[in-house]
């Protein structure tokens, strides 16, 4: 715990977006407080541009949502379970370094 070994194989990543899928688990949060997306919302990035609504607005609803008992349920992030199994067994370490 307290050492590293210099020739230890350490992956440092972010959480969500990456290990876990945030993104989808906002959405579905979203469409439960009654916002609905905009037409060709798969264009945006945004999530302002994406449900229509003011930079304040949106950056509320991400800290209401991060606060919210969905963070505790997010799913795996695309292919991240067989990749990050591979990697273990061949002798990688996950740190996650997150604001979460």
């Amino acid at each position: 715990p307290g050492s590293t070994q210099m020739n230890e194989k350490l992956i440092l990543t972010d959480a969500d977006g990456v290990l876990l899928d945030w993104g989808t688990a906002f959405e579905q949060w979203m469409h439960g407080e009654g916002w609905k997306h905009v037409d060709d919302y798969e264009f945006q990035y945004r999530m302002q541009d994406r449900f229509a609504m003011s930079n304040e607005t949106a950056e509320q609803a991400v800290v209401e949502f991060n606060r919210s008992d969905f963070m505790e349920h997010l799913g795996p992030w695309r292919d991240a379970v067989p990749y990050v199994k591979q990697l273990g067994e061949g002798g990688y370490r996950f740190v996650v370094i997150n604001s979460m």
